[in-house]
């Protein structure tokens, strides 16, 4: 499967939150995605994993059928077992590094209670720096976690959700989702955008803090459908109130994201010591010979293991990697620039 542009949308034409989140990405490295998810979780299971393998597995996870089996270290593992654990093993992982108790649900409660204080502290004798930081880490959190909700979700598609216990999970998850993404919004709604001083403006100062009454009020009664299970809040409150909840989930983007990144090598390259030898290797300055026997080799000219022309079989096996390729074509020139 090979991403082919639509995995971007949802349902409605517009960019999914993966999509828009694939394009922030490149601004904030901090948000992991969800290849890299699923790659940390098999590492932990498997630490002796190739980094080969581990690019094998992901993407067998994602295009094989469900049902079948894949060798992992040497044992015949169904696809749709591996996937519920890594699934599991996620929401595990990041639910129980909460401040909150080490549930799914006590991370959400955390979240309300978290909320309810950033839009309390904005909106009480103006906002500080160090106010308005809490808030960014707070909603950069979300970002993350919303990525990783979305990638389980995307696993628990490829189970069995006839399965009673995998829809549980699957139907807690979802709305768990739903949920992040309205106390996101409200204390996006409800809180400024930068810091500034004390407000001396009565009027000013009544409306924030009318503001924030409203909002943690909003977000009192979220927590109270979670314990209920009712909807306390309209579709039509929460559009009046700026609060969305975008149940969609784009699993053809996440699928397609993964596929990406497992096959790409350099996103598997992450030890030090490795990164340290190819530093030194590519600082070495090399000789015409070798520089020209490597120009060869990328093209495709010949075979680097037979030192000879390669056959048009060989040609076309070879993987052209045009990023060396134009470097060390740089590099030649530089040498033939010296020498002249």
């Amino acid at each position: 499967m090979e991403p082919n542009g639509n995995e971007y949308v949802d349902d409605y034409g517009k960019m999914s939150r993966i999509g828009k989140m694939e394009v922030f990405r490149d601004d904030n490295h901090r948000i992991e995605k969800p290849a890299k998810i699923v790659q940390r979780v098999l590492e932990a299971k498997y630490p002796r994993m190739s980094q080969e393998d581990s690019r094998r597995i992901i993407t067998e996870m994602i295009v094989k059928p469900a049902d079948m089996k894949i060798k992992v270290e040497g044992d015949d593992i169904r696809i749709d077992s591996l996937n519920l654990y890594v699934a599991n093993s996620i929401e595990s992982i990041n639910s129980g590094s909460s401040d909150y108790g080490a549930s799914s649900k006590s991370e959400y409660f955390g979240w309300i209670e978290e909320g309810q204080k950033i839009i309390n502290d904005m909106n009480t004798n103006g906002v500080t720096p160090q106010e308005l930081e809490t808030k960014h880490k707070f909603l950069s959190d979300f970002e993350q976690r919303e990525v990783d909700l979305m990638t389980c979700l995307a696993l628990y598609r490829r189970c069995n959700l006839a399965d009673p216990e995998v829809k549980k999970k699957y139907d807690e998850l979802e709305q768990k989702l739903v949920k992040l993404r309205e106390i996101r919004s409200a204390v996006q709604v409800a809180t400024p955008d930068k810091a500034d001083r004390e407000v001396s403006n009565p009027v000013e100062n009544a409306r924030r803090k009318a503001l924030a009454l409203v909002y943690t009020g909003v977000l009192t009664e979220l927590a109270t459908e979670a314990k209920g299970g009712m909807s306390r809040l309209t579709e039509g409150q929460k559009r009046d109130l700026n609060i969305y909840f975008e149940p969609y989930v784009n699993v053809q983007y996440v699928y397609a994201s993964i596929m990406r990144d497992a096959k790409a090598k350099d996103y598997y390259r992450e030890s030090k010591a490795e990164t340290f030898a190819v530093e030194q290797i590519e600082k070495q300055t090399p000789n015409r010979e070798s520089l020209m026997h490597k120009l060869a080799v990328l093209s495709g000219r010949i075979s680097e293991n037979l030192g000879k022309k390669a056959s048009p079989v060989e040609q076309k096996q070879r993987a052209f990697d045009i990023n060396r390729y134009m470097m060390l074509k740089k590099m030649q020139e530089e040498n033939n620039l010296q020498r002249a």
